[in-house]
């Protein structure tokens, strides 16, 4: 399970969520090091640590793009049938994002 802040909102992802939003964002990301470890500094590693910490990670504007980005990619991909929690995360993200 993942939370993502926004803004001044903290959005919490399901494990179902939280994985399927890693493994869409793993094909916009940099490779995986050997290992398997996230690269240092990648939006993957600053995600794995947040599971790890309990703790919003601190995403930049960039970051949270990034993310945008991915979740209207995956609304394109199932017609817009989004899990609830992923959907509540794409509409904070745009009007975050204006």
């Amino acid at each position: 399970m993942v939370q993502i802040r926004v803004g001044d909102g903290v959005y919490e992802l399901s494990e179902p969520s939280s994985d399927e939003l890693a493994r869409r964002l793993a094909s916009a990301s940099p490779p995986l090091q050997e290992g398997g470890e996230p690269p240092p500094g990648s939006i993957q590693e600053t995600l794995h640590d947040a599971v790890g910490s309990g703790e919003p990670p601190r995403l930049d504007d960039g970051q949270v793009a990034l993310i945008g980005v991915v979740v209207e990619a995956w609304a394109l991909e199932v017609d817009g049938d989004l899990p609830a929690d992923v959907q509540d995360l794409r509409h904070a993200i745009a009007a975050h994002l204006g």
